[in-house]
């Protein structure tokens, strides 16, 4: 299996924020400007696609880092000693709607827990069942 590069890296981070939609490109230009370090949209198109090997330095590296709220070694491969599954975690728990619910599941027993689990996922399977469908995009077609 090959190794995760920079640009898988940094789009699995905008695509799985903390209790908010995937981040655009554009968002990812703006905070970054925000934060003092601006970058070109082609510079982050071309971070988060890999289109062209690129060598970010260590001031884009760390504007990155603070941007997304990451520990560093998240950016680069043999120094990740966090799963995905814990980035998951990582990332939930940044939810204000989530955390005091998470602390407040530590201080119950194994089976409350459980149980908690177990009404968590048929609330899942319901909105599930119960959800819209996704709207298909019309295909427009030219009469030129």
């Amino acid at each position: 299996m090959a190794e995760e590069t920079l640009a898988d890296r940094i789009r699995h981070l905008m695509e799985h924020p903390a209790g908010r939609a995937p981040y655009t490109e554009k968002e990812l230009v703006d905070g970054l400007a925000k934060q003092g370090t601006p970058f070109s949209p082609q510079y982050v198109n071309q971070l988060v696609t890999g289109s062209r090997p690129l060598n970010p330095t260590y001031d884009r590296l760390l504007a990155l880092i603070k941007f997304f709220r990451i520990p560093a070694g998240r950016l680069f491969p043999g120094y990740d000693d966090v799963s995905k599954d814990d980035l998951v975690l990582l990332a939930a728990m940044r939810d204000p709607d989530v955390l005091p619910i998470v602390t407040g599941l530590m201080k119950l027993g194994p089976e409350a827990r459980r149980s908690i689990g177990a009404i968590v996922s048929e609330l899942n399977s319901l909105e599930e069942r119960t959800r819209p469908p996704a709207r298909r995009k019309r295909r427009t077609t030219s009469t030129d």
